[in-house]
């Protein structure tokens, strides 16, 4: 039932979604366009994204004006979006500032929030992920965190080091179960590299497989990626191994770690 110009793109080396499933998506849309492009990562915004940028460009100008404005395989990334800003009234930026830097991203999330809802109805339940809200805030603050998303039921959030998320995640535990036991949240914390570009949320793999650990937490839970652990190898916060999953879209295993939140004494865990 697809009736407009689309573009499908795709990596070669994708084990997450064959190359085969990307051409038989093409092969059902009328007049889609598929584009195969090198590399193996599956999320899209990671890996060569300034080719990813290229192709999604010249698909656009190509069905505007009926024919590609210029060789895109011979033009830079920066002719193009010139090209494109110039065509359509300065909606996109020439450059974007962008940095790699290491940060720990920490998940929340709110269990079973719908059903919440469903129990409650929408303005007791509402006055609660309020309550919830502000007490994530104010730990956050407490210990320099930055929020970057509020996720309606949870927090995409971002820390200097792993020792300050973990604290946080602790102390924010202990307030929901002392103030709010009607809800379990669970949490997920990773450390690794991430790119920040004005005007977006950071990105990268380790943003990745944080989202991806927080999804295998239990209400109540939180759950530590040996990166983060490792790190704070000096600290005394009592972890429990919890096993080692794989992420969906990465070829590695990953070690996870629990930790008895309850039992932290935040006040004497040494920062790393």
């Amino acid at each position: 039932n697809i009736k407009i110009p689309t573009l499908i793109l795709h990596r070669e080396g994708d084990k997450v979604i064959t190359v085969d499933h990307g051409r038989q998506l093409a092969s059902e849309i009328p007049n889609a366009r598929f584009s195969l492009l090198k590399g193996s990562i599956h999320p899209l915004w990671l890996g060569d994204t300034p080719q990813i940028i290229k192709e999604i460009l010249e698909f656009i100008c190509e069905e505007e004006s009926g024919a590609p404005i210029f060789d895109t395989h011979q033009a830079t990334t920066k002719d193009i979006i010139q090209k494109s800003r110039e065509e359509h009234e300065g909606t996109l930026p020439i450059t974007a500032v962008e940095t790699v830097e290491q940060a720990t991203i920490l998940f929340s999330d709110i269990v079973s929030s719908t059903a919440l809802v469903t129990k409650l109805g929408d303005a007791a339940a509402r006055d609660i992920f309020l309550q919830h809200d502000k007490i994530v805030r104010d730990q956050v603050r407490s210990y320099v965190g930055r929020e970057l998303q509020n996720l309606g039921d949870g927090f995409m959030l971002s820390f200097e080091s792993p020792s300050s998320a973990i604290k946080c995640a602790c102390d924010i535990q202990k307030e929901l179960s002392k103030n709010l036991p009607l809800i379990k949240v669970r949490m997920g914390i990773n450390t690794g590299e991430v790119v920040r570009r004005e005007g977006r949320h950071p990105f990268g793999q380790a943003v990745v497989i944080s989202s991806r650990i927080v999804a295998k937490a239990k209400g109540g839970q939180i759950l530590i990626s040996d990166v983060s652990k490792q790190l704070v190898s000096g600290s005394k916060f009592p972890f429990v191994e919890r096993g080692r999953f794989k992420p969906k879209g990465f070829d590695e295993m990953i070690k996870l770690h629990g930790i008895d939140w309850d039992e932290v004494g935040v006040k004497s865990a040494v920062d790393c």
